[in-house]
């Protein structure tokens, strides 16, 4: 199903709060991160960050515990609330978010079993063709 319609969509880092807002409650957001380790090397790494609770999206980065400010083309994590929920993520100050992938509307996978099931059908007739041939053939030959 992935294959033929993309879960995510990415979203520019600089509308995060956007996205937060447009989500549904209980669904994720990937967001790529770039930044230093704890022991100072670069490193970027993606993270799943579960949509909390709010009405905009304001109000659910409030609830996230983190705060984003834009330098230039850039977004940086200019502050994360110490024991919040970005804290136990990972998120950390001056870390820059790359970018935001955000969940879409799409088809339930349960479509796909529709052309499944066709191919399917058409595998079982054409295989009963084949031994009615075969059939015709031995019966010819003896």
């Amino acid at each position: 199903m992935d294959k033929i319609h993309d879960p995510y969509e990415s979203v520019p880092p600089a509308q995060f709060a956007e996205a937060l807002g447009q989500v549904d409650n209980g669904s994720n957001l990937r967001v790529q991160i770039a930044g230093e380790d704890d022991f100072g090397a670069p490193m970027t790494t993606y993270m799943l960050v579960p949509v909390p609770r709010g009405e905009t999206g304001e109000e659910r980065m409030a609830n996230l515990g983190i705060e984003l400010y834009e330098d230039g083309d850039q977004t940086l994590v200019d502050f994360v609330e110490f024991g919040s929920q970005a804290a136990e993520l990972g998120f950390d100050f001056d870390q820059e978010i790359l970018e935001v992938l955000a969940p879409v509307d799409r088809w339930t996978k349960e479509w796909m079993w529709l052309p499944a099931l066709g191919i399917f059908g058409l595998v079982v007739v054409m295989q009963r063709r084949r031994r009615r041939r075969e059939e015709a053939n031995e019966v010819a030959a003896v």
